[in-house]
C-alpha cells in the first residue's frame, strides 16, 4: 500500500523534453500524441491544477459530462488545458462530449485539449472528421524518445531515483548500481522507471536490486506478491494472492471502471466471489475517486502484461 501511494505521489519522474512539454501544455488547440507520451512528457493531470496562470483539468471516461466542473480559481485563468489520457480507448461520443463542453469556455480564454494516446488509428481519423466539421484546429505530435542513448537514460534513471526516494521518504542511495541500459528493452521509459523503483525499494530493505529487465520485472512482481501474501496472512484480505494477481491482470486490461462493472467483469472472467475480490483489489489499489472503483495499478500491470 505504501509503495502504491508513494508512486502515485511521485507521478511520472521525468526530466527530459522540457521544451516540448512546455509547448504542449500551452493552451491552443487539440493534440494527439503518440506512444508512451504520458511518461515522456510528464504533463500535469490533476483537476484544478494551476500552472503559470493556466488551469488544468483531467477528464474521466466514467463521467465525461462532469469534466466541465472546475473549482473557481482565485484569478481568471490565462488558459484552460484539458488532458484526456488513453484517448484511443474512449468512445468517440465521450470525447466529443468533453470537447464540446470545454470549447464553450468563456470568450477570450484559450482552450487546449491534450489527447494522450499510445497508438494512432481509425479512432483519431474519425475524431478528426468531427473536429474538422466543427472548425476545430487539430494537430498530431510525435514525441521523441525520452532518452535514446545509454548516457541520457542514466540521467533519467538518476532523476527517477530522486523522485521515488522522496515519495517513499527514504534517503537517496549514495552508491547507485546503475544498469548498463543498452538493448531494445531500455528503449521503453518503463524499464528505466522500473530500475529506479527497484533500486530505491531494495535500498530501504538492505537488498541489492537486479540490473537486467527480466530481473527487474521479477523483483517488482515478487515484491507485490509478497505484499498480497502478507495482507492475506494477517487476515486483512479474504482473497488469496493468486486470485489478486489475476484481478490485477484483468484490471490492467480493462482500465478504470465503477465498482458494479468491475464485479460483473470478474464474474464473467470466471472468478468466484467477484464482489470480495473487487473490494480487496480496491484495498490494495485505492482510487482517488471517493466512490469505490476499479483502479488498475498501471506500473505493476504494465510489468505483468509485458513480462516474458
Amino acid at each position: 500500500m505504501q509503495l502504491v501511494q508513494a508512486l502515485r505521489q511521485a507521478g511520472p519522474p521525468v526530466g527530459g523534453l522540457a521544451d516540448q512539454r512546455a509547448e504542449l501544455v500551452a493552451p491552443r488547440r487539440p493534440y494527439r500524441l503518440g506512444e508512451q507520451v504520458r511518461a515522456r512528457v510528464g504533463v500535469p493531470a490533476a483537476t484544478g491544477h494551476e500552472s503559470d496562470g493556466a488551469l488544468t483539468s483531467a477528464a474521466s471516461r466514467q463521467r465525461p459530462s462532469t469534466a466541465a466542473t472546475l473549482a473557481t480559481p482565485a484569478h481568471p485563468p490565462r488558459g484552460v488545458l484539458v488532458i484526456i489520457d488513453y484517448a484511443e480507448r474512449w468512445p468517440t461520443g465521450d470525447l466529443l462530449t468533453v470537447l464540446a463542453q470545454r470549447l464553450l469556455a468563456p470568450a477570450g480564454i484559450p482552450v487546449r485539449a491534450l489527447l494522450l494516446a499510445r497508438a494512432a488509428g481509425y479512432w483519431w481519423h474519425g475524431l478528426r472528421h468531427h473536429l474538422d466539421r466543427g472548425d476545430v484546429p487539430a494537430d498530431e505530435v510525435a514525441v521523441g524518445s525520452l532518452a535514446d542513448t545509454p548516457d541520457r537514460r542514466r540521467v533519467e534513471f538518476t532523476t527517477a531515483v530522486d523522485a521515488f526516494a522522496a515519495a517513499l521518504d527514504v534517503p537517496v542511495p549514495t552508491m547507485l548500481t546503475t544498469p548498463a541500459m543498452r538493448g531494445e528493452a531500455w528503449r521503453l521509459v518503463l524499464t528505466t522507471h522500473m530500475a529506479a523503483l527497484a533500486v530505491v525499494d531494495a535500498h530501504r530493505h538492505g537488498d541489492t536490486a537486479p540490473t537486467d529487465p527480466v530481473g527487474l520485472s521479477t523483483y517488482l512482481l515478487n515484491r507485490e506478491a509478497a505484499h498480497w501474501q502478507a495482507l492475506y496472512d494477517n487476515h486483512r484480505l479474504g482473497t488469496p494472492p493468486q486470485v489478486l494477481g489475476r484481478a490485477a491482470f484483468v484490471a490492467t486490461l480493462t482500465g478504470p471502471m465503477p465498482h458494479p462493472a468491475a464485479v460483473t467483469t470478474l464474474a464473467q472472467a470466471g472468478m468466484d466471489q467477484p464482489g470480495q475480490v473487487t473490494d480487496d483489489h480496491h484495498t490494495c489499489y485505492p482510487s482517488a475517486d471517493p466512490a469505490p472503483s476499479w483502479n488498475p495499478f498501471t506500473r505493476i500491470g504494465s510489468v505483468k502484461t509485458s513480462s516474458p
